[in-house]
């Protein structure tokens, strides 16, 4: 996260762009840059987790259930389960 406290440099450390990341704006985006690519390695690997479970063993589906389609009937914890995935992946 970037720091929201003020800053403590120096006027000669500001002036020079040497700053922390509260007085040197480029500081702060390659902090923000590398935080964000972070993230976005975060949710790839928890996507990639939740994804199986988002698929349906009765109709193999990932986003909606065939019309006939039994499995929320036969096992409904399951079924909750896979849906409750689904909501997570945006389907």
């Amino acid at each position: 996260m970037i720091k929201t406290s003020a800053c403590t440099c120096s006027i000669s450390t500001r002036v020079l762009g040497d700053g922390c990341e509260a007085c040197n704006p480029a500081l702060a985006l390659e902090y923000a840059k590398g935080q964000i690519e972070s993230q976005r390695e975060e949710i790839e690997r928890l996507r990639a987790w939740i994804e199986p479970e988002a698929n349906c063993p009765c109709c193999d589906q990932s986003v909606n259930c065939n019309r006939d389609c039994t499995f929320s009937e036969d096992r409904p914890n399951a079924a909750k389960k896979m849906m409750m995935a689904r909501e997570a992946l945006g389907s």
